[in-house]
């Protein structure tokens, strides 16, 4: 861990502790649940911060289901080295995955007559699966989908989002209105 500890040199010399989310301030929310049974509005609060935590920390599997997972993996040497192997490879599987959607996407639109104008890029797949959507800027360069067009000419996507719209599809307004002025000039 890389602190800026100036003169103390040491978290010791400081007498400080580094404390994380999934142990130290998880214990103390729980501590302060027991504290406040008789304010509603205080113990939801806590209540949904605890729940981000653990969502944060992927800490909602039950006991029981970690414990059956630990128990398959734990068959055999093989189940513990394949179980390894794709822990260590996810964002690669992830990314592949993630490449052949939109690759076989787009090849079906075109099989079914449609015109791709646009599709995501490599870098786009890499943005989505090998960084976090926590991070700064995930939002604005995982924004990305496939443009193509309708044998009228109008042009509709589908898309990949970073709201809670995670994959939507439509046409923009603008282009909609152009193919319609297109067509009504024509008859």
């Amino acid at each position: 861990m890389n602190l800026r500890l100036g003169t103390y040199q040491s978290l010791e010399a400081m007498n400080a502790t580094c404390i994380d989310y999934e142990h130290t301030i998880q214990e103390w929310i729980i501590g302060c649940l027991q504290e406040c049974t008789n304010k509603p509005f205080l113990r939801e609060s806590l209540l949904q911060y605890l729940e981000i935590i653990n969502r944060m920390a992927n800490n909602t599997a039950s006991i029981e289901e970690r414990l059956e997972i630990r128990d398959i993996i734990a068959t055999s040497q093989e189940t513990m080295e394949g179980c390894r192997l794709l822990v260590s490879n996810f964002h690669h599987v992830k990314w592949h995955t993630t490449y052949d959607f939109w690759q076989e996407l787009a090849q079906a639109l075109q099989q079914a007559g449609y015109t791709i104008i646009s599709q995501p890029s490599k870098e786009d797949i890499t943005n989505t699966t090998h960084y976090e959507s926590y991070k700064k800027d995930y939002t604005s360069k995982n924004d990305y989908g496939i443009y193509f067009k309708v044998v009228d000419g109008l042009v509709l996507y589908i898309w990949n989002g970073t709201n809670e719209d995670w994959l939507y599809w439509g046409g923009r307004k603008q282009d909609i209105q152009e193919s319609y002025s297109q067509k009504s000039a024509i008859t």
